[in-house]
């Protein structure tokens, strides 16, 4: 089975230029790749095709073959794996990739490149290749075979996931009673039993200032340097509620999975429920800034993060 660990990457401020070229590079061919399936209609466009012409773009440009070649035929692969998701119902249509918007991720598929190392009781080191040591917080001990890293940024900040590969066998039922789990805009989770789990991701000073930077921002010169700091210090508060929101879902999880043989999460379409309902113009929308506000609600509650973090909290524990 794989088993997956993510921690806190610290580069130094070369290693941090280069991954940022890379994550430029990596978004640029997501973007080609991906209006070349859309509006190539007709030629065999596949995962196969775009790997050899990305061995002529390579050629051309000196900044691309920087990008380690496995790292790029990664985003085309992730591209045709999104199409196949897209084709069977399980996910949308793929979107472009915007700078400072989308997420900042590099796989490193070769694992006869990749080294992990540890320095002392609170420090590791990661090697990356064409990047070298990188040091990274070591937080639980990495049992397995390394299989591939991904390393990503999110408000400023680096992380590396490790996917590793572990010989275990299946858990036996824990024998535990079942329980409902049902989800809440005022209550985040309440279980059929009666208990509750709750948090609050925002504190009242945090929102009020989160205000005042968005209206700052819109009156600021974009691409200045007041612009950029004030970008910087909301990225920062939204980084605050994330980390709350990602330690609720992990902790509300683990107590349900320790605690229940079986844990049925309400079904729910995250999509459709979060929707906007200006409509058109033809046809405008009614309460739309009532919707607008429960769709901030449904998505600060975190629902599904929680609900993929109680399956992964099951199945790690062995519930029947």
């Amino acid at each position: 089975m794989h088993r997956g660990h993510r921690a806190r990457l610290y580069p130094s401020p070369q290693q941090a230029f280069d991954l940022n070229r890379w994550a430029g590079c990596a978004r640029l061919l997501w973007n080609i790749a991906l209006d070349q399936r859309r509006w190539g209609r007709g030629w065999a466009l596949n995962n196969v095709t775009q790997c050899r012409e990305l061995t002529q773009l390579r050629a051309e440009f000196d900044w691309l073959a920087e990008l380690p070649a496995q790292t790029a035929q990664q985003v085309f692969a992730d591209l045709d794996l999104a199409f196949q998701r897209c084709r069977k119902g399980l996910g949308g249509y793929p979107r472009r990739k915007r700078k400072g918007r989308s997420a900042a991720a590099l796989r490193f598929p070769d694992s006869n490149a990749l080294g992990v190392r540890r320095l002392n009781r609170h420090w590791g080191q990661v090697k990356v290749p064409k990047l070298g040591w990188v040091r990274f917080r070591w937080s639980r001990p990495l049992d397995g075979r390394l299989k591939h890293v991904t390393v990503s940024q999110r408000f400023g900040e680096w992380h590396v996931a490790f996917c590793l590969e572990q010989t275990g066998e299946p858990s036996p039922p824990n024998g535990l009673p079942p329980v409902g789990v049902d989800r809440g805009v005022e209550i985040a989770f309440m279980t059929s039993d009666g208990e509750a789990f709750d948090r609050t991701m925002w504190k009242p000073t945090e929102k009020t200032r989160l205000v005042a930077l968005e209206r700052r921002r819109a009156h600021q010169q974009k691409g200045s340097r007041h612009f950029k700091q004030t970008c910087r210090s909301i990225g920062r508060l939204n980084r605050r509620a994330t980390n709350r929101r990602r330690d609720f879902a992990h902790k509300t999880s683990t107590a349900l999975a320790k605690n229940h043989g079986l844990v049925a999460v309400e079904s729910l379409v995250m999509a459709n429920m979060t929707k906007s309902a200006r409509g058109t113009v033809d046809r405008p929308g009614s309460h739309v800034r009532q919707k607008a506000a429960l769709n901030r609600v449904i998505l600060d509650k975190g629902w599904g993060s929680r609900s993929s973090s109680c399956t992964t909290s099951a199945r790690s524990t062995g519930l029947s």
